[in-house]
This record gives C-alpha cells, structure tokens and sequence, in this order.
C-alpha cells in the first residue's frame, strides 16, 4: 500500500475528529433525553395520589369530624360562627344576639310583617303557588324583633304560673313553646308560620289540613323546611309544629326533607 500524502493525512484526520464530534453529540444528546425520561417519571410518581386504605378514610373523616363539630354537655351542637346565613341555627343553645339581627337585610312581606330580602321571593313564590293549588294559605308571625319575643315569651311564663307552676319550671317549659328573645327562628328574619282557610289556628290541627299536605310535598322546592318536626322535639327544644317552616335554601331543603331529618342533626352532620 502506498503511503499517503501529507495532504491525506491531514484530511483523514479532519474526518476522524468530525465523527468523534458527531458521535460525542449524539451521545450527550442520548443522556439529556435519558435525564429528561427519569425525571418525568419521578414526577409523576410523587403527584399520583396513593390509594387510601379504609382505617386511613375512617381516620381522616374522624379528624374532621372532631375538629369542626362540638357540642355541649348534653350533646347539643354548638354551631361555629361565620355560618352561611341561610343555615344559621338559633335555637336554645345557639343564640343570635341584636347586633347579628341588626344586620338582617329585611323587606316588607305585607302590612304587618318583614322577612329577609334574600328569601322573600322564595316565600312568596311558595305561596302563590299554593294558592294557585287551592290552599288558601297566608303566612304570619315572620320577622320578630328583640322587644316582641320579650312580650311573647314573659307572656307565657306568666300564663304557665297561673296554671301553678313555680317560676323556675314556667320559665323553662315557656321556652319549649315561646323562644326567649335571641333563641327564636323568628329573630333570624327567615320562620313564617303559615295559617289557612281551613284552619286558622297555630296548633296540630294544621296537619290536617290541604295546606299542610301541600307544604310537606312541595316546600323543599322552594328552599323551606318543616322547621319542628314530630319526634324531634328531644333535639330541637321545641313542641311539634306542623305551621312553622324555614327558610334554609334549596339544596339543604331538599336533603334535609328527603331523608327526614331536623335542621340540627343536618348541620351537625355537615359540620356546618
């Protein structure tokens, strides 16, 4: 074999050093998408959600629970402030006092009576609707103010002392049917109690009555809630009646009326 020129030589190095170039290229190349890969799947593995086991659930719904429910001595749920207004839960253990009512944004529903602005298009819907089935329903006793409970309230305790009992009991069995001021569904802006052509008295005998039957199937639909329930009476505080409801919205209304529930068990459930 001849030997190769200068000339040669110089060009069959050049070439060598061109296919180490084009070689080490392809290999960085290779390694950067080889990083890339290992890194994405890294990634991925830390963002997939690991499969709970069931005492992982039960444990994390216990914390929950524990953390957002309390009740008092007597297991009565004690509702944390900052609720939505809708849901606001007054009864003898959760207590709204003047400066929350003063925040109310009330409307007038007739001559005598205000409801929350909020509401009032649902109520009224509610009853021109009712009438239109042949109810003849109107609604009463809506909004009442601090000084109005008052009256009420002292005005039964002073009917239960006539009736012999002593001050202590009357004051307490007078709040199982006439709130103290603060602790009524009437002080929220958001109770009616509704009277018909049928029945014009605020007692049982109202679930008696078209009104009633109406009420009880069509009521959830535009927001409201038989507030007192039958065989309730242990957890609200308050005697049966089958003429008050509550404005609580129509998502809340809805499941607390399907699946017969009172309004406090519905928010201690909820932690609401």
């Amino acid at each position: 074999m001849a030997a190769k020129t200068p000339e040669e030589r110089r060009k069959a190095r050049k070439e060598s050093q061109r296919r180490r170039a084009r070689q080490n290229r392809i290999t960085l190349l290779v390694l950067l998408v080889l990083c890339i890969l290992f890194l994405a799947l890294v990634i991925a593995k830390n963002h997939t959600p690991k499969e709970p086991t069931e005492s992982t659930v039960s444990k994390e719904e216990s914390q929950v629970a524990s953390s957002e429910i309390t009740v008092d001595e007597e297991g009565n749920y004690l509702q944390k402030k900052g609720s939505s207004w809708n849901l606001i839960l007054v009864n003898d253990w959760n207590a709204i006092d003047e400066a929350y009512v003063a925040t109310i944004p009330l409307e007038d529903f007739n001559a005598s009576w205000k409801f929350d602005s909020r509401a009032l298009p649902y109520l009224n819907q509610m009853i021109d609707d009712a009438n239109a089935a042949g109810c003849d329903i109107w609604g009463q006793s809506l909004y009442r103010d601090y000084e109005t409970q008052k009256v009420l309230y002292w005005r039964q305790v002073d009917q239960l002392l006539e009736d012999g009992y002593e001050q202590e009991q009357a004051e307490k069995e007078a709040a199982t049917i006439v709130k103290r001021p603060g602790t009524s569904e009437h002080n929220t802006g958001l109770a009616v109690d509704f009277e018909c052509s049928e029945y014009q008295d605020l007692d049982e005998g109202f679930e008696n009555t078209r009104a009633f039957q109406w009420l009880t199937t069509h009521c959830a639909e535009y927001g409201f809630i038989l507030r007192f329930p039958k065989d309730k009476e242990s957890i609200t505080g308050v005697i049966y009646e089958p003429w008050h409801y509550r404005y609580v919205g129509v998502e809340a209304a809805r499941e607390i009326t399907s699946r017969e529930l009172c309004l406090e068990e519905y928010l201690k459930e909820k932690g609401l």
